[in-house]
């Protein structure tokens, strides 16, 4: 097989891999199926009629991987729209991804310091294993024998924080801005090759309420991943002042505003934003809103809520009959229907907060 083959084979997975991350907005799946396809129709080219044992062992590793991906994911459109958030505590959970990972992919020299018993998090399971394994999956490409693995995971009053930190990486690790990247190329000596990066699984974990760092120095071959962690006690604290400002007993501050949020960070920043200019923030809920079971006119959201609630257009353009002004949040790959009427705004991150309260005002 040329050259000429091979770009056309990673250009046809790149094209899959692009089409599926628009509509279900993850890469894990089609990254190991390119992986798969170089070495299936490589291998002879490589090494004749006798390939060796471990060439064999990684590519039944990345084939069970993509089995146990497939068996998974189950029906992926729901789970990206809906994802469902449970408590649980992060050590166990920790200790599981990194049981697949030394058993599938056969990474080796790992090791965990889990510094925190009591705190649990409330967040997405399914999200939060699948972003780490496409890191791990991403890094594994850069790691040789001597490539160590530390993660380390400790309690604050506030937060669990996970820092993983890969050592002893190759030579053809790109800087974190290009890891970053959806795609991204890099020379490994010869050619210049195109690359799975790290985007959706950041996205995802920002998207679920996690606060994501990279860092590292690129030319020592070392890369951080820094994750921090909500605790379930500290969301319940925020819950209790949030009851406590729509409690029966307590006068409104000024007008309320209706919150539809799935992220919980950015829910949070809108709030205290919100109250500091004299508003009421509310939660609430934009079926209920179309029903007429809430009436308020001003309303703050973010792109998974419209996403959760499966409004089509026609929704939109009912909702925006009966509010006065609804700002949408989203993010750049956050599909945002155009409803034509000046009542609904989107506002694309990053963002200034206080454009929000200029809206509203």
């Amino acid at each position: 097989m040329d050259s000429g083959d091979i770009e056309k084979i990673i250009n046809l997975s790149i094209k899959r891999l692009k089409d599926e991350y628009e509509l279900l907005n993850t890469t894990t799946l089609n990254a190991l199926h390119r992986n798969i396809d170089i070495l299936i129709q490589n291998s002879e080219r490589w090494f004749g009629k006798d390939v060796p044992e471990e060439f064999r062992g990684v590519l039944n590793s990345l084939m069970t991987v993509t089995y146990l991906y497939y068996q998974e994911k189950g029906d992926l459109g729901a789970s990206v729209a809906d994802p469902a958030y449970e408590e649980f505590k992060p050590g166990p959970f920790l200790n599981g991804v990194i049981d697949d990972m030394e058993s599938i992919l056969k990474i080796r020299n790992i090791t965990v310091d889990i510094q925190t018993n009591q705190a649990s998090i409330r967040s997405s399971k399914k999200l939060l294993r699948d972003s780490l394994n496409n890191i791990f999956l991403s890094m594994s490409q850069f790691m040789n024998e001597s490539s160590t693995t530390v993660i380390e995971l400790r309690e604050e009053p506030s937060r669990v924080l996970m820092a993983m930190r890969f050592s002893g990486l190759n030579e053809h690790l790109p800087d974190a801005g290009k890891l970053s990247r959806v795609f991204y190329s890099y020379f490994d000596g010869n050619d210049y090759r195109i690359n799975v990066g790290l985007n959706v699984a950041l996205e995802n974990l920002r998207n679920i309420g996690i606060s994501v760092k990279l860092g590292g120095n690129q030319r020592a071959g070392d890369l951080t991943v820094d994750l921090s962690i909500p605790t379930t006690c500290f969301l319940e604290t925020i819950d209790s002042i949030r009851k406590s400002y729509t409690s029966p007993g307590m006068e409104p501050r000024g007008v309320e505003v209706g919150l539809c949020f799935e992220d919980i960070i950015l829910e949070m920043v809108i709030r205290e934003t919100l109250l500091e200019h004299g508003f009421t923030p509310v939660r609430t809920n934009l079926n209920d809103l179309l029903e007429g079971k809430d009436s308020r006119r001003l309303l703050v959201a973010d792109g998974q809520s419209l996403a959760r609630s499966m409004m089509l257009t026609s929704d939109l353009c009912d909702l925006a009959d009966r509010v006065d002004r609804l700002v949408v949040i989203h993010g750049a790959d956050d599909v945002v229907p155009e409803t034509g009427s000046d009542s609904i705004v989107y506002i694309m991150k990053p963002f200034n907060v206080d454009a929000v309260i200029d809206l509203l005002s």
